[in-house]
């Protein structure tokens, strides 16, 4: 049984995902399937820039909030830190 997708999926990427195909055709592959996927997702820990990223939403959040934080901008320390995670790749190089 030959898959039709559109371009750009799976099965352009790694034909050995397409080739699987189903488990009555081909003998029961669906070990070879899963591990073909299994190999495509690949987990890696968060970068600094998006850590950076996430902190400075949080900040940005949390100063809409009305929250008492004693001289401390919410607002402006998280825009330092979209600006940092911004210009991350060029401080890094």
């Amino acid at each position: 049984m030959e898959y039709a997708l559109p371009p750009g999926t799976l099965a352009q990427i790694n034909p050995v995902v397409a080739s699987a195909g189903d488990d009555t055709e081909h003998g029961g592959n669906s070990a070879v399937r899963v591990s073909a996927i299994n190999s495509l997702i690949e987990e890696r820990p968060m970068s600094v820039q998006a850590f950076l990223y996430v902190v400075a939403v949080i900040l940005i959040a949390l100063a809409a909030l009305p929250l008492r934080t004693r001289g401390v901008s919410l607002a402006l320390l998280g825009a330092a830190c979209a600006v940092l995670a911004y210009a991350w790749p060029v401080i890094t190089g």
